[in-house]
């Protein structure tokens, strides 16, 4: 029979309240860990401001952002594209009345479809990444403001009136339109009276109340919103459908008209506002870019290849746990534990 025999030798590691780290290396066989105990005192390094934590931390926040902004670039480089179409269609349109052909109208439609097509399918995990105006959304999805006809605050003012509004499948709310009450009281009460409806609400310098609403949630409401009064600014009776105004008039909402001279014109004017706004909407898009390069290079500061050597030098010549260590923390800002369970396995 043959015997053997194993020692178990221990290997320690202290987290001490001072924030120092004793570390016990283990001892040889057939030695006592007493008579081999080398205790090194490690200081925990500061965290340098801007060092790998603060990159890391702007580059999880930015990624997402990053992203929005490549699918917006794509949908104004497709927009601005259909945009340059339809003018050059509009163009020869008003060089002569023969050039109004059913073909060229069905290509302007064309064009215009696609403009739309392009916007809702530039969108990040179901949001949309550019509104009404072509302006890039950096988070969350789009607002879209629209106004309700004939919802005023300064008309008809000497009548009091109750009003229900109604959205499908969201609800009815009242919105009390008290005479006596200011024009700030009475837009604070239809804010919070419309809430419920996934809406909030503000009135402009001419009082029209203004409404906003997610896209998706505007573009859902379509024609299933509903308003009956007492008769003043509103018919008594049955709910009226009302028809919302999408405010501003964005290049989406667009109707072609193209009867004579004047209509088409019009139409021109609104193509080249749209051609404006994708201009704006990719400036913003550089500004944005710019931005979040600047952060990110104060964030993370290069290093020069000097300085790198330097430090894998270092770590060569000192195979010590506190050389290691704080070769380590400078160069990612490592915890503590993390490094001790790497230098274990």
């Amino acid at each position: 029979m043959v015997n053997s025999t194993a020692e178990i030798r221990q290997q320690s590691v202290s987290l001490l309240k001072n924030d120092k780290a004793t570390i016990t290396p283990p001892a040889q066989a057939g030695g006592s860990v007493s008579a081999l105990k080398e205790t090194q005192t490690v200081s925990r390094p500061a965290v340098v401001q801007g060092g790998y934590t603060a990159a890391s931390e702007l580059f999880s926040l930015g990624q997402e952002q990053v992203t929005r902004g490549q699918i917006a670039y794509q949908s104004l480089v497709s927009v601005g594209r259909d945009l340059q179409g339809m003018k050059k269609i509009l163009t020869q349109m008003l060089g002569s009345s023969t050039a109004i052909t059913q073909g060229r109208i069905d290509q302007l439609q064309r064009h215009h479809n696609h403009v739309g097509q392009a916007l809702n399918a530039g969108r990040f995990e179901g949001d949309r990444v550019l509104n009404s105006k072509l302006e890039f959304q950096a988070k969350g999805e789009p607002k879209q403001d629209f106004t309700v006809n004939g919802l005023n605050l300064v008309r008809q003012r000497q009548q009091s009136e109750q009003l229900q509004l109604t959205i499908q499948d969201r609800g009815t709310v009242l919105l009390s339109l008290d005479a006596t009450k200011t024009d700030r009281q009475l837009t604070q009460h239809i804010d919070r009276a419309v809430i419920p409806l996934g809406l909030r609400a503000a009135s402009n310098e001419n009082g029209d109340m203004v409404f906003s609403a997610g896209h998706a949630d505007f573009q859902a409401m379509g024609q299933h919103v509903t308003i009956s009064g007492q008769g003043h600014r509103y018919p008594a009776g049955q709910p009226n459908r009302i028809k919302l105004q999408p405010e501003p008039q964005g290049i989406e909402h667009m109707t072609l008209k193209l009867a004579d001279g004047e209509q088409i014109r019009h139409t021109m004017r609104q193509v080249n506002q749209g051609l404006q706004q994708v201009s704006k909407g990719l400036d913003q898009l550089r500004s944005f870019q710019s931005d979040m390069d600047t952060r990110i290079g104060k964030a993370m500061p290069a290093q020069s290849s000097e300085q790198i050597d330097e430090k894998l030098q270092s770590m060569r010549n000192h195979q010590s746990f506190a050389a290691t260590f704080q070769v380590v923390t400078a160069q990612a800002n490592v915890h503590r534990h993390t490094a001790v369970a790497l230098l274990k396995s």
